[in-house]
């Protein structure tokens, strides 16, 4: 954390009011903790007060002052950091107490942290992203390596594997408790098997015993914490969003958010709906090459909305939602390609792969292959840019569920999977089912191109003659 500390001093020289953002989880107390230890300070815990509570002179009292008058005259005459921990669920009483400490002790730096801004005018937000993890697998690059091994070494562990342990701390994107709380595992679970139990949905990020804070005993706890502070509208919102897998686009989003009565929000309303997120440290925003902002859930979000999407029967509607989303945009790519194929059509393809992949699997579920044959069939735009073995399994899987019928898509489907399957070196297994699509293409969209030219590929091969 030393760039965050440096900048934070700098920031505290120059502002009067800063608040460290981010999620649950992230470190922030630990980061003010440290900042507060080259200062003069009073450190102020608000996570047990409630919102309804007169917050100013309840933490005048818990300093030791008669009243926040009192506490002000002293800040007045020895201007130290007052730094105000864990602000998001008293952000009125927050808003309130800064104003006028900043009123009365204008000398006085305020730290703040929160998952979500308190809104003053004066406030400058310094958000805390989680731990870097290893840049092209060097692992001396990697504070969330080196804190899990820590840590692990600190619950009596006595070796880990280090690219094991590089490999968990991907799956928990580098958030701080997250890998807290897996290192208090590694005793009884390598790195591996509690990414195993992750993939299982199982609670395995908990520490029942922690005699600290509550909502730092485990991650369900954590965010849950959060996610209570949310109104019902942003829950069920979060809740929509936990079925994309990945990196999402405003349409996609829109496409989930779609409200209960099949209205689709507004460009401009789904940005609303996701900057509301955002701003409770909830999704990730980032902005890529052209200037598109694009927007995720950290992994252990993304689980628990669905853990809550699930409790309240709600998990296999957005699913299919998300499903028919992906489908949709999938024949808008299938139109745009044989009116014009570009560069262009290609990049926002390759964007959409990781959906692309993730709904044809979910399709698996359907009664018929209509949306598992159209989404594979556009999947061969794809195959020779990377990632051939994933299409390959999950089109063999598709093929399987649905043998050769009279689908006029099979044919389509078949060709993405024998190509999958040479670009990953199954010659054999690729012509055999490339004769088989040959036969059949005469129905098919794109077939009797894609499987010619694969059967010239193959026996170019084979036989150079």
């Amino acid at each position: 954390r030393n760039e965050d500390l440096a900048e934070l001093q700098r920031l505290l020289d120059q502002h009067r009011l800063i608040t460290l953002l981010g999620p649950g989880g992230v470190g922030k107390t630990a980061v003010a903790r440290n900042l507060a230890a080259d200062r003069d300070h009073l450190f102020v815990e608000l996570s047990p007060l409630a919102d309804g509570d007169d917050l100013a002179e309840t933490v005048a009292g818990r300093l030791g002052f008669s009243s926040l008058d009192g506490l002000s005259t002293w800040l007045a005459d020895q201007p130290i950091l007052v730094v105000l921990d864990t602000c998001e669920h008293v952000l009125d009483g927050a808003a309130d107490l800064v104003t006028r400490l900043a009123a009365a002790a204008p000398d006085a730096p305020i730290l703040a942290t929160s998952r979500m801004p308190i809104d003053l005018p004066d406030e400058h937000l310094h958000v805390l992203r989680p731990l870097a993890l290893p840049v092209d697998g060097d692992l001396t690059t990697s504070p969330a390596v080196d804190l899990f091994l820590a840590r692990s070494a600190s619950a009596g562990v006595a070796t880990v594997d280090p690219e094991a342990a590089a490999r968990l701390c991907a799956r928990l994107d580098g958030m701080p408790l997250a890998i807290e709380l897996a290192a208090a595992r590694s005793r009884s679970m390598s790195p591996d098997e509690i990414v195993a139990h992750l993939d299982e949905q199982a609670e395995v990020l908990a520490r029942p015993s922690f005699r600290g804070e509550a909502r730092h005993r485990s991650m369900r706890a954590t965010i849950d914490w959060s996610y209570r502070l949310l109104h019902a509208d942003a829950q069920a919102r979060l809740r929509a969003l936990a079925v994309l897998p990945g990196w999402f686009g405003p349409d996609l989003a829109a496409a989930v958010l779609t409200g209960a009565d099949g209205g689709r929000p507004s460009a401009f309303q789904t940005h609303e709906m996701l900057a509301e997120l955002v701003d409770q440290s909830l999704v990730v925003a980032d902005v890529v090459d052209g200037g598109q902002t694009r927007f995720r859930l950290l992994d252990t979000i993304r689980a628990y909305a669905r853990q809550q999407a699930a409790e309240v029967d709600d998990l296999d509607r957005l699913t299919d939602r998300y499903v028919q989303a992906v489908v949709d945009i999938a024949q808008g790519f299938v139109a745009d390609g044989v009116a014009d194929w570009s560069g262009d059509l290609l990049r926002r393809l390759l964007a959409m792969t990781d959906d692309l992949l993730q709904a044809t699997r979910l399709a698996l579920a359907d009664p018929t292959p209509d949306r598992a044959y159209g989404l594979l069939t556009l999947l061969w735009a794809v195959v020779h840019q990377g990632r051939p073995s994933e299409i390959a399994t999950v089109g063999l899987r598709v093929l399987e569920a649905w043998p050769e019928g009279e689908h006029p898509m099979w044919a389509d489907a078949a060709a993405t999977t024998a190509t999958a399957l040479r670009e990953r070196g199954d010659n054999q297994d690729s012509a055999a089912l490339a004769q088989r699509a040959l036969a059949r293409s005469d129905t098919a969209l794109f077939a009797p191109i894609t499987v010619n030219r694969l059967l010239a590929l193959i026996w170019r091969h084979d036989d150079p003659a």
